[in-house]
């Protein structure tokens, strides 16, 4: 459900954790979205929740949709694979998100993949 019907559903509704997702993010533009009627239900979500948790793919980093949906320092946690460059978890650490780094299919049984 997206749209108005569906932010004014979810204000009845109150969770401790929503996990939303992205087309893109970045430090500049926070998360984005192709469709304006996706940002709208996204941003209902984290009003409405007491943590927001962002699982995103690395190679959405730095990527822009058409419609900002909400800076990325409104993000608790990133749940990310080691694609991510290392200077941009330092960045992203330091908006006070808590970082999660995760093993993906590509890397190898230590954990190291191009990103590391």
């Amino acid at each position: 459900m997206v749209g108005l019907i569906a932010v004014s559903q979810l204000e009845r509704f109150h969770v401790e954790i929503a996990f939303i997702g992205t087309d893109g993010f970045s430090l500049a533009n926070g998360l984005t979205a192709h469709m304006m009627e996706e940002t709208e239900v996204v941003r209902a979500m984290c009003d409405h929740s007491d943590r927001t948790v962002l699982p995103a793919d690395s190679g959405k980093w730095d990527k822009s949709g058409f419609a900002r949906v909400i800076p990325l320092e409104e993000v608790d946690d990133l749940v990310v694979n080691l694609g991510l460059p290392r200077e941009m978890r330092k960045e992203i650490e330091s908006l006070g998100i808590q970082l999660h780094i995760v093993k993906d299919q590509s890397s190898n049984e230590h954990g190291l993949g191009d990103g590391a």
